[in-house]
């Protein structure tokens, strides 16, 4: 459905909405044609939508024949970006089987498991009977380190996971 704005001295008084049937004892709006609307001071309402990480609001201009709302966005800072990737980390878990493939899949699963074999006795049973694998676990932080991969290593291990 087509969206219109009621212009006066170049700035929208009414709008974004469906051009009404009826308004200011005119009626029949919805029967003019654009140019008949655009003498009256109603313009088609445009929007643009950009691809932004973050969006911040629009900005609307006037213009002769339409009016045209625009997105305004930016990219994420790499506060916001360190912050989300904390934020996945924290909520990411797979289950044990799904660990283990991914490590399979990757040619990690001797490594990790020679490591397990060797750790404590807390460490090898946590290995062995935990229910669900966080990707927050001290446990994966020390076995990573074990064996040289690192943090973003961890992470693709657990996206890969996450999908078997």
């Amino acid at each position: 459905m087509s969206r219109y704005a009621y212009v006066e001295n170049g700035a929208v008084v009414e709008g974004p909405m469906p051009l009404p049937k009826n308004w200011a004892n005119v009626s029949g709006l919805d029967l003019l044609d654009a140019e008949q609307l655009q003498a009256i001071g109603w313009l088609p309402w445009r929007f643009v939508e950009i691809q932004a990480e973050v969006l911040t609001g629009s900005t609307v201009e006037v213009f002769p024949t339409e009016v045209v709302e625009t997105q305004t966005g930016r990219d994420r800072t790499p506060e916001e970006i360190a912050a989300a990737l904390d934020d996945w980390r924290r909520g990411m878990s797979v289950t044990p089987l799904q660990i283990r493939r991914a490590l399979l899949a990757q040619g990690l699963l001797d490594d990790v498991t020679a490591f397990v074999e060797q750790a404590d006795l807390e460490t090898r049973m946590a290995w062995e009977y935990a229910v669900q694998i966080d990707r927050t676990n001290a446990l994966i932080g020390a076995a990573a380190e074990a064996i040289g991969a690192t943090a973003a290593d961890v992470d693709d291990l657990f996206r890969l996971a996450a999908t078997l």
